[in-house]
């Protein structure tokens, strides 16, 4: 889960169609208990009826995203060892999962991992493309006469404090609304 899972699940709280229930798994169990509870009071904050819950493994479930692996790294090189951490979740998923579910793939690098998840599941949607672009148009925007250069604008963040959770969180936001509103999503 960490910062960026953290993220996700709290800003899942906020999408009025999403979520009766979210399950959350973590190697961190004394964090994840802490983030279950913030997260639980938040909803009661918000009067949202939603369960959530710490798993030891994935269940059966409509929705699946996967926050988990290393990121120090640059992303292209997290590959190997970040494919160790997600494949036996990706087993998992696939022995559990609903006909039609669909899985996104934060990890980093997500698009080398959304390949290798496509091997688990049919509907895979790697995240950090809509981040990226939004890079570019912020690199763009703040100086149209030179180069952009949107790994410079994960660096600000990444610099300031370490990691870039919000950015990506409302992607997962952003993906969650089109699908439930195109209907492939069922509940």
């Amino acid at each position: 889960m960490g910062f960026v899972g953290s993220a996700v699940a709290y800003t899942l709280l906020h999408i009025p169609i999403c979520c009766e229930e979210i399950d959350m798994i973590d190697i961190d169990k004394a964090k994840l208990r802490g983030e279950i509870a913030d997260l639980k009071q938040a909803a009661e904050v918000m009067r949202k009826r939603i369960t959530i819950e710490e798993t030891e493994e994935p269940r059966e479930s409509d929705l699946y995203i996967i926050c988990a692996g290393k990121s120090s790294q640059d992303r292209e090189s997290l590959l190997e060892a970040n494919k160790e951490v997600v494949e036996p979740y990706l087993r998992e998923i696939s022995r559990v999962r609903k006909e039609g579910s669909i899985l996104f793939m934060v990890t980093n690098p997500s698009a080398a991992l959304s390949k290798i998840a496509l091997d688990y599941m049919p509907y895979v949607f790697p995240i950090g493309n809509m981040l990226d672009n939004a890079r570019l148009r912020l690199s763009q925007i703040n100086s149209p006469h030179e180069k952009p250069e949107v790994q410079k604008k994960y660096l600000e963040v990444k610099e300031g404090k370490g990691y870039t959770n919000w950015a990506v969180a409302s992607e997962v936001a952003e993906l969650i609304v089109k699908i439930k509103h195109s209907g492939f999503l069922r509940s």
